[in-house]
């Protein structure tokens, strides 16, 4: 039985991700699609509620979409829909402004072994240019050792600090970027730049989120060919705006120990907080029994991660060099390069 694809929409408030499902609700009638919102908003127009075992309620709207309020527990409007199975296509989840997405995306990241009917296929992460501006211009807030440093924030330090590693997250999980509200502030090549230096994922620019919404299907966060076809170039990217959020791209064409490799991500993942996303597919020898067979022999491999989360299985594909994708806060390009070359 086919899965329900999952899609994440991220973002801060004010942003454009309720304008984004409300033209999926109206202009893809072909779509039986279910809404997940923290709160409904007012254009969705809530006709008659259904009352599910799981306690939570699911609205139907008047354009066939089905609606549900995830402001107490995600899994409880998941596993409403999941009743309803049989009238959805697609499930839309929209994580509040200020919500962590690597901590919703790592939660959404079902095994593919287990018999799971849903399928995360995707994040998208949306921004305007007057936040991606504020986020360039960002500085460490004011502390007892740099107290003249950006001290015109008008955030605590704290808050102001917990805002920047979200708006981070967001574009580093992101499978798709979209940068609206382009009529009001335009894209710039260096912001253009920017985002390609610390996710090579697909970008669009528009006006009120007016774009081909068929980019929005299977944007595949976890499949090996995207990985494969659209990883960053491990040259630097010379842009003149510098921030903490950086994505290290690693090529080489040596084989490595399987157990090498997990012991090393797992250090690099479990020790710290600063890499929010990582990937790679690479060539090892099986001398790791909880990932394969160990033989010895060697084979083609595939990692993903998210936050502290990660995998790494075997894949049946030809490569011709190994490439690791890290994305995080200020990562180390020495040091990633002392243990992956």
């Amino acid at each position: 039985m086919d899965k329900i694809p999952v899609t994440i929409i991220t973002g801060f408030l004010g942003t454009g991700k309720t304008t984004l499902i409300r033209r999926i609700c109206s202009e893809l009638s072909h779509k039986r699609v279910g809404v997940i919102q923290n709160e409904f908003s007012d254009f969705m127009g809530i006709e008659k509620p259904i009352l599910m075992k799981t306690g939570a309620t699911v609205y139907e709207l008047p354009n066939g979409c089905l609606c549900c309020s995830a402001k107490s527990d995600l899994v409880s409007a998941l596993d409403a829909f999941l009743q309803l199975s049989d009238r959805i296509d697609w499930i839309i989840i929209e994580s509040s402004g200020t919500s962590d997405p690597i901590t919703l995306t790592g939660n959404l990241w079902l095994d593919d072994n287990l018999e799971s009917k849903l399928k995360l296929d995707g994040v998208v992460s949306i921004t305007d240019v007057n936040t991606l501006n504020l986020f360039l211009s960002y500085k460490s807030p004011p502390s007892k050792e740099n107290p003249s440093l950006n001290d015109e924030s008008p955030k605590g330090k704290g808050e102001y600090s917990e805002l920047f590693e979200t708006f981070s997250k967001q574009l580093s999980v992101g499978d798709l970027i979209v940068v609206n509200k382009t009529d009001i502030n335009p894209m710039s090549d260096e912001l253009r730049k920017y985002l390609k230096s610390v996710n090579s994922s697909n970008v669009v620019e528009c006006v009120r989120c007016d774009f081909d919404l068929n980019l929005l299907f299977e944007l595949g966060t976890f499949e090996t060919k995207k990985l494969l076809s659209s990883h960053v170039n491990s040259e630097r990217i010379s842009i003149h705006v510098q921030t903490k959020l950086t994505s290290i791209c690693i090529k080489s064409s040596k084989v490595y120990s399987l157990k090498y490799i997990n012991d090393t991500i797992s250090s690099l993942l479990w020790e710290k907080d600063d890499v929010y996303r990582c990937k790679g597919i690479f060539t090892a020898i099986n001398d790791c029994s909880l990932i394969s067979k160990d033989d010895g022999t060697v084979a083609t491999f595939e990692l993903q991660g998210i936050g502290k989360l990660y995998e790494i299985n075997p894949v049946e594909v030809n490569i011709s060099e190994n490439i690791f994708l890290f994305i995080g806060n200020q990562l180390d390009r020495p040091f990633l390069n002392e243990l992956f070359l």
